[in-house]
């Protein structure tokens, strides 16, 4: 049910911290449509008109995603450079299901329907949870001072430290992926007892 779409984009620009926040997160939710009069309809259309996941070939029922991009200050003094800070971007957007018509629909489904995108939206929000995390690692990790011989040193150490976490917050999420398990038992038992 999850879609990591990881795309990190690297700027680096020489500029100075104080006409930009250093740490800004924005969160966006879209919706897709589907359509049913029961849960098992529900979790169908998701099935059919979900985001698509490249992990898993597949399309899934919900995901969250993420885009991260940084930029370094620097100060050149004789021969070294210095970073003085960085500024650090992160979107981060949900794709969530939205039920288009509810008119003809039974009460008890449409409760069934606010319980599974309950579910689902708890699920995801975990993920841009750890998302966020990863936003202020990759922040504090680059701001602070490093002095090398050329600018483009410190480049290629940023693109590495960026790239190691940005590896291990991926970890943390497939991990979050095995433990929500009851959860998508739960959703299991909502639409198939529809």
């Amino acid at each position: 049910m999850r879609a990591l779409v990881l795309s990190v984009i690297l700027i680096f620009l020489a500029t100075p911290t104080a006409l930009a926040k250093p740490l800004k997160v924005t969160e966006k939710t879209r919706y897709y449509s589907i359509s049913g009069k029961s849960a098992a309809d529900f979790a169908a259309s998701m099935s059919s008109r979900g985001p698509f996941s490249r992990e898993l070939r597949r399309r899934v029922w919900a995901s969250a995603t993420r885009s991260l991009s940084y930029r370094m200050d620097y100060r050149r003094s004789g021969k070294t450079c210095t970073n003085t800070g960085a500024r650090v971007d992160m979107d981060i957007i949900y794709r969530m299901p939205r039920l288009t018509r509810r008119t003809g629909i039974r009460k008890s489904q449409l409760r069934k329907w606010r319980r599974m995108y309950a579910i689902l939206l708890r699920h995801e929000k975990v993920h841009g949870r750890y998302y966020k995390q990863l936003a202020k690692q990759v922040h504090s990790a680059l701001a602070r001072k490093r002095t090398a011989r050329n600018c483009s040193e410190i480049d290629r150490w940023a693109k590495e430290t960026v790239s190691k976490l940005s590896a291990a917050n991926v970890r943390k999420n497939l991990r979050f992926e095995t433990l929500d398990r009851p959860n998508f038992r739960k959703m299991r038992r909502i639409y198939r007892g529809s």
